[in-house]
């Protein structure tokens, strides 16, 4: 009896474990049915939808979503990835607002929002099936655009010169305004039958941010960076080499010291002045006619001698066959009133013909 009693709560145990397997089984299944369909009844919310959409709108999704706009920078001025980093620094925080005057049932639309500004919507449709017939919401159109980071920039160089961002030679299509003249070589530009150079805006706006990397290339291939506010005049123009500088130099002087002994009518010989000035001037130029002119107004005016303390030159210009210089020479003129120490302001227009230098005009500054 002992024995009996014995298999029969053995039986009931294994019985008992058995349907507590079962019963726990069945559990299991019914929770991960009610499971499945708590998610797809929580897919089917819009609200879930649009706020697991924001909060996936990592690096790689909004390259994505923003590629249209991407696409209208110039990837040769600022890379793709630098564009993105521009926008990624930018963000605050994302948000979401619907726009309900374009949503129906089962189309939804949203307003993606960085920080107070808006930066592009989204699209949500409910796609129904079979498996699922609550539905579940999904991104079926979507656009971010950043165009409030764009940035813009002006560049004024010489016409001539290249304005370069790595390797890339920017297209002279961005220039917004042309022609623009040089205060240094004003006085030439109606007068000369030289074609004076001029300048060139350029204006950059696609790339974002505040900042790219352009600097201006000369045409002997010298790379600049361009100073805040631009190149001066004398920067931009002065674009002698230095032997070039050294043989104008030589000239300079040789001519002011005739120039001056021909206005000081050095031992009051005139024309010997004269013919020794013209050894440096374009003959029969206005210039060389305006000094013969000047010939017999300088009988009262002649001095015992003149001597040149210095002479400091300023920019040296090379434009087709011409230079434009401008110095300041500091000259001591004996007379009758003793020593006179004057400083005096030059600019030359000088003709350069195979080497052979020639002041075709003069302006006193």
């Amino acid at each position: 009896m002992a024995e009996m009693k014995k298999n029969r709560k053995r039986s009931f145990g294994l019985f008992a474990a058995l349907y507590g397997a079962i019963f726990l089984a069945v559990i299991i299944v019914g929770m991960r049915v009610l499971w499945n369909v708590m998610e797809k009844y929580e897919a089917s919310r819009p609200r879930n939808a649009i706020e697991a959409y924001v909060a996936g709108l990592d690096r790689d999704a909004i390259g994505t979503a923003c590629a249209d706009f991407l696409n209208t920078l110039d990837e040769n001025i600022q890379s793709r990835d630098e564009s993105l980093d521009v926008i990624m620094n930018s963000i605050t925080e994302l948000s979401y607002k619907k726009k309900s005057a374009e949503c129906t049932e089962d189309r939804l639309v949203y307003v993606i929002k960085n920080g107070d500004i808006d930066v592009g919507r989204v699209a949500m449709v409910l796609e129904k099936d079979a498996d699922n017939p609550y539905g579940k919401w999904v991104a079926e159109e979507q656009e971010l655009d950043f165009s409030y980071l764009r940035g813009s920039k002006t560049f004024t160089i010489p016409d001539n010169w290249d304005l370069v961002c790595g390797t890339h030679v920017i297209s002279r299509d961005c220039i917004i305004d042309d022609s623009i003249r040089y205060a240094e070589l004003e006085q030439y530009y109606d007068n000369s039958a030289i074609e004076m150079p001029t300048q060139v805006t350029y204006m950059i706006d696609c790339f974002l941010g505040d900042e790219i990397r352009v600097v201006a290339v000369r045409p002997d291939g010298t790379r600049l960076t361009i100073p805040e506010g631009g190149f001066t005049d004398e920067q931009a123009l002065n674009n002698c080499t230095d032997e070039e500088k050294q043989a104008v130099r030589d000239f300079v002087e040789d001519f002011t010291a005739a120039y001056i002994q021909f206005y000081s009518n050095t031992k009051n010989d005139r024309y010997s002045n004269y013919s020794a000035l013209r050894e440096f001037l374009v003959k029969d130029s206005d210039l060389d006619k305006r000094l013969y002119g000047a010939i017999d107004g300088l009988y009262w005016a002649h001095s015992s001698g003149d001597k040149i303390q210095s002479i400091d030159m300023g920019t040296y210009i090379k434009i087709d066959g011409y230079y434009i210089i401008d110095y300041v020479v500091t000259v001591d003129t004996t007379g009758r009133e003793g020593v006179v120490t004057q400083e005096l302001g030059f600019e030359l227009l000088i003709r350069n013909t195979d080497g052979v230098l020639k002041t075709e005009e003069l302006y006193t500054t």
